[in-house]
């Protein structure tokens, strides 16, 4: 806490002056093992009451003080301490509570004294210390700037820059986020009040501490149906989610943040239980057959109530708009205290970003429609040349550039969410079930089998065997239940494609890899991916690591696939599967495919991976020109076309740090205000922009310090006169 008394001055990283009062529940000892001393009567009306407890320590002068917070093990209520208490020879003292008791409490009844999370031992006075300092308060709207006025209220022309109280979440599992955000964590927290004495005077409900949501929503960890698609539980632990990052600025109720932010960027839909549990439901198109999903049968169905399918062409979409966006941090970053301010208001923007635009061709039917499907995935960030990160807690850290991942990823949640049944038009079905256990888990959002004997197969136009169908709508009605979904295609796993070895690129062998694909036996389309790693890793990644990366499709048998833009020195896993795409214009194509079969499963070559080869470090460094406070490095370079880095360390065992970026083909660079009498480790790096680097390093030593001799007065000659 800061105290409202304290002065501030600031320069740009550092805060003098501030008055810290740390948060250091219990105020007294609080020592021993507490019981209640006898049993006693609830008093739920009185405004206070004086409890006799036992096994405290012995003899201590403020063993509770007033502002603590205590509860007994019987009932759930908190309990403010008014007065202080001391515990006398025997451990026993009573003490006065507030409100009264709200239940009886029986004898020996543990106590349970209210503890801060992370106490901060304050050492003593004149010992230098470094504070982080974090705010508890409700965000402020931001990222927008204002004229600044002079003392006469006219425009001066400048603009002050209001940045609110940012909020910075980096890379967080959507899901998690999400459960964070309805658990109450992003809003309101059970805070402590202290009054003009600087004692604490706080008042919380039952089963609440301090730090606690004041505005929880309940959610369901477990899976309800064991898909291992519904549930906090089940989400959180899929990796495939790509990860959430963001810059928050401004309020935004919370319906928004969830619907707009995380659940259509992120294919998570949702339901609320009997119970009123918030429910996540995964809504991406299944990859393969679903362990434990529900199948509706002709003896779930309502006899007298026939099942109804119905195509409405006005749903079609054509192609998909997404945007992406960039992140820069603007430096300096600046801050100052005005008057009347309790904290550094930040006066700079402190990120630039820049949203990019991804167009979709291949989501929907052009033929059909002109609709555009769009998406703001607020969470899909990447940094300049943003490499070497773990893509949501993988296993491998992802050696491509995060921009080319993010806009991939973006691209793939489309197609797993609305190109299967928006593509060419959403065909609706709608039937009517007697409720039974087969069907109390279906609730919007949710895939199932519908597996009747009303089946259509739009193939033969007869009667076809059972479909994928998403919940989009659930009314009950007594003993029976009405559905309405989404009919997604036939529940038959395609075949799978075969890849042959992957080989580098002739001509770009450091950067581009091509692998041969050959389609099943229907000639059904494939998609190709890829995951990249260092040499080190010995073992294909699980299909499930979030790092895969989608390189494009193949149509035709024989088709190569080509992956570019990859990290020099690398090794790339390849895989496959048949994911088919109804498209008559294909030559070669069997027109009997079906679109609607659902994905193969993965499949790779015999020998599933190759390694890019390494690039090459500027050769011939030299030093030239020392002294005691700057030299001159000089190099040829490896490739004139790669961006070149200097990074250096002192002492040479110390980590390097990146001091310059300089143009492709630089030749030389000027080190300046170095310390005398010091050996420099100077390393010359070219960066190849997709992640992929090479280095050359030289030791460096200055000069020692030579003091300066001034030169005589009078240096060219002449007479004096005496």
């Amino acid at each position: 806490m800061i105290s409202p008394s304290g002065v501030f001055t600031i320069s740009k990283s550092q805060i003098v002056g501030i008055a810290i009062r740390p948060l250091s529940y219990p105020l007294g000892i609080a020592t021993g093992t507490p019981q209640a001393n006898g049993a006693q009567g609830s008093a739920p009306a009185a405004a206070t009451s004086a409890v006799t407890t036992k096994g405290w320590t012995i003899t201590i002068t403020g063993i509770l003080k007033g502002g603590d917070l205590l509860s007994f093990s019987g009932h759930p209520q908190r309990y403010l301490v008014v007065s202080d208490a001391n515990s006398d020879g025997s451990g026993n003292t009573t003490v006065t509570l507030k409100p009264g008791l709200q239940a009886a409490i029986a004898n020996g009844e543990a106590i349970t004294v209210q503890t801060s999370p992370g106490r901060l031992a304050i050492p003593p006075t004149t010992t230098a210390v470094s504070f982080a300092i974090t705010c508890d308060m409700p965000l402020t709207d931001g990222g927008k700037s204002e004229a600044v006025k002079d003392s006469k209220g006219r425009d001066t022309g400048a603009k002050h820059f209001l940045p609110g109280n940012l909020l910075l979440v980096n890379d967080v599992h959507p899901a998690q986020l999400l459960k964070d955000v309805l658990q109450g964590w992003y809003g309101r927290l059970y805070q402590p009040f202290y009054n003009t004495h600087s004692q604490p005077t706080t008042a919380l409900p039952p089963n609440k501490n301090l730090g606690d949501p004041v505005h929880p929503v309940s959610v369901m960890n477990a899976d309800p149906v064991g898909d291992g698609r519904h549930g906090f539980n089940a989400l959180i632990a899929d990796a495939t989610f790509p990860a959430f990052r963001c810059i928050i600025d401004k309020q935004m109720p919370i319906n928004d943040f969830i619907e707009k932010y995380i659940c259509q960027p992120y294919g998570i839909g949702y339901y609320f239980d009997g119970a009123g549990n918030f429910v996540p439901v995964d809504m991406r198109q299944p990859a393969a057959a679903v362990p434990g999903i529900v199948t509706i049968t002709d003896a779930d169905l309502k006899d007298d109530v026939p099942v109804n399918w119905s195509y409405d062409g006005a749903g079609t979409l054509a192609e998909g708009v997404y945007y992406v966006y960039s992140e820069g941090i603007i430096q300096p970053i600046a801050a100052k205290i005005q008057a009347n301010d309790s904290l550094p208001v930040i006066t700079t923007s402190m990120f630039t970003i820049q949203g990019g635009k991804v167009n979709d061709m291949a989501l929907g039917n052009p033929d059909l429609s002109q609709k555009q499907y769009q998406i703001d995935a607020q969470g899909y960030r990447a940094m300049p040349n943003e490499v070497g990160f773990r893509w949501q807690n993988g296993a491998n850290v992802a050696l491509q550039p995060r921009w080319d991942l993010i806009q991939q990823a973006i691209l793939d949640m489309a197609a797993k969410t609305v190109k299967r049944p928006f593509g060419n038009g959403p065909a609706v079905v709608q039937f009517t079930t007697m409720r039974n256990s087969n069907t109390a888990n279906l609730f919007p959002c949710s895939f199932f089998i519908l597996n009747v004997a009303a089946n259509v197969d739009p193939t033969t136009n007869t009667r076809g065997p059972a479909r994928l169908c998403l919940i989009t709508e659930r009314s009950e009605d007594k003993g029976t239940v009405r559905f309405t979904a989404l009919d997604w295609g036939l529940s038959t796993v395609a075949d799978h494609p075969t890849l042959a070895n992957p080989a580098n690129l002739t001509g770009d062998t450091a950067h581009s890899q091509t692998c041969v694909v050959t389609l099943n036996g229907l000639n059904e389309a494939a998609e190709v991916w890829i995951n990249v790693t260092s040499t080190s890793v010995g073992s294909r990644p699980a299909d499930t690591d979030p790092n895969w990366t989608f390189v494009g499709p193949a149509f035709v048998s024989g088709w190569t696939v080509t992956a570019r833009h990859l990290p020099t020195g690398a090794r790339v896993w390849w895989r496959a599967r048949t994911n088919p795409q109804r498209d008559n214009s294909t030559p070669g194509q069997d027109p009997l495919v079906s679109a609607l079969k659902m994905p193969s499963i993965w499949w790779n070559p015999s020998t599933d991976h190759a390694d890019l080869t390494t690039m090459s470090g500027p050769s011939g460094l030299v030093s030239s020109s020392p002294t005691a406070s700057s030299f001159t490095v000089s190099w040829t370079p490896a490739d004139a076309t790669r961006v070149v880095e200097i990074w250096l360390a002192q002492p040479t065992t110390e980590a390097r740090q990146r001091i310059a970026v300089l143009a492709p083909g630089a030749t030389r660079f000027n080190f300046r205000g170095l310390s005398a009498s010091k050996t420099y480790r100077v390393a010359i790096r070219e960066i190849d922009g997709v992640g992929g680097s090479a280095e050359t390093t030289i030791d460096v030593a200055t000069t020692s310090s030579v003091p300066v001799v001034r030169p005589p007065i009078n240096t060219h000659g002449g007479k004096l006169l005496i």
